[in-house]
């Protein structure tokens, strides 16, 4: 049983005939952090009634707390990758308190300038908090990459991009170098 204590913020004492289904009400202030019920009573001829409570809502004037964004799908951020074709990213720690996350935003931006969004534009992903992206054109070898996310709520509101720290491009195997060494420079 769902019991709801407070006080009224406005009380409708009209009898609202059939077949009014909806009601406006103007002129009230809500506070933040505070959830507001409607409940109706319906009655019948007879005096017999029904009564209703909806779920709720809270006013959200706030956009969602951003998180951290981090290369790879797995707990660790990668530095570097060997693959050209294929980008992922992982992200945590976004929050709404008030109307909650809808779905997050993802784009992909190169070099040292966030929110480029060159690679994959902005665009909806739904609520997963990872994803694998694969680029129509190979990424270049030495050039760096990086995941940026954003969140927003369900009443439209969005949290500012956050970038991942990137990963670089490194195709290349490490080469073996050979070298000289001399007794008098070897310390025992």
């Amino acid at each position: 049983m769902l019991y709801i204590t407070g006080h009224d913020l406005h009380e409708v004492t009209k009898n609202l005939q059939p077949p009014l289904t909806s009601y406006n009400i103007t002129g009230l202030r809500y506070e933040e952090n505070t959830k507001y019920y409607t409940i109706v009573q319906a009655f019948n001829l007879a005096g017999l009634h029904t009564t209703e409570v909806s779920d709720g809502f809270m006013l959200d004037l706030e956009p969602p707390s951003p998180g951290i964004v981090m290369d790879g799908l797995v707990l660790l951020d990668k530095h570097a990758t060997s693959d050209t074709n294929r980008v992922q990213s992982f992200w945590h720690g976004f929050s709404d308190t008030e109307s909650g996350i809808k779905n997050y935003e993802y784009c992909i931006s190169s070099g040292d300038l966030p929110g480029e969004c060159d690679i994959k534009p902005l665009s909806p992903v739904g609520i997963v908090t990872d994803i694998e992206f694969y680029p129509d054109i190979p990424l270049k070898h030495g050039g760096a990459i990086q995941g940026e996310v954003r969140a927003r709520d369900v009443v439209g509101h969005v949290s500012k991009l956050v970038s991942s720290n990137g990963v670089i491009i490194d195709t290349t195997a490490p080469v073996r170098v050979k070298s000289a060494l001399n007794v008098n420079q070897i310390l025992i």
